[in-house]
C-alpha cells in the first residue's frame, strides 16, 4: 500500500530530488529483501513516513 501511495505522490510532483533518492534507496532495500539471503543485510525497508511538499 505504501508503494502505491508513493507512486501517486511521485506522479503528483510531491517529491524533490532528495526525496526521490531516499525512495529509490528504500526500493533497492526492498528488492534485496525480496531476493532472499545474499550475504548483505538490507536494513530497514520502509520507515513509515510520507513527505508532503
Amino acid at each position: 500500500m505504501s508503494l502505491g501511495l508513493a507512486v501517486d505522490d511521485l506522479e503528483a510532483g510531491h517529491y524533490g530530488i532528495e526525496d526521490r533518492e531516499r525512495l529509490a534507496s528504500y526500493l533497492d532495500n526492498l528488492a534485496l529483501a525480496l531476493r532472499g539471503p545474499g550475504g548483505q543485510d538490507p536494513g530497514p525497508v520502509v520507515d513509515g513516513s510520507r513527505v508532503y511538499r
